[in-house]
């Protein structure tokens, strides 16, 4: 391949990777889940114990890395602040659109607290559709 091409494909992979619209970076024998789909499948009270898990996850840890000194400012970023049926919520409507179907669970849970906090929600989900992509191994 001659210069010329190299550039076109090169400028194509970063025009590609710096759109809205562009989705996760696969490796091979990986696949990225679709976070929406598996939401959907939940009844509401599966969404909350989802939530309700989450959150005593990253309480625990805290507690845990508590001991070591965390500062206020990580605290309160890690913090959910809303009721979770609250949370629930705003996920559900944010996974409505399939732009989001491959945001990660986790990474939709403080995009959410965000949201309710008043904060752009767009931008946040534009830097998760290329950043916070969950995957599995498609080998068996």
């Amino acid at each position: 391949m001659n210069r010329t091409g190299t550039a076109a494909i090169l400028t194509a992979f970063v025009v590609a990777l710096n759109s809205p619209a562009y989705a996760c970076i696969t490796a091979p024998g990986m696949e990225p889940i679709n976070s929406a789909r598996l939401w959907k499948s939940w009844n509401s009270f599966g969404r909350f114990l989802y939530l309700r898990g989450f959150q005593d996850g990253a309480s625990s840890i805290l507690f845990r890395l508590g001991q070591l000194s965390v500062d206020v400012k990580t605290l309160q970023a890690t913090a959910l602040r809303y009721d979770l049926s609250q949370i629930r919520d705003v996920m559900t409507s944010l996974y409505s659109d399939p732009a989001n179907a491959y945001i990660g669970l986790s990474a939709i849970v403080y995009i959410a607290r965000d949201k309710l906090d008043g904060k752009n929600a767009e931008q946040l989900l534009i830097n998760a559709r290329q950043n916070d992509c969950e995957y599995r191994s498609t080998s068996k």
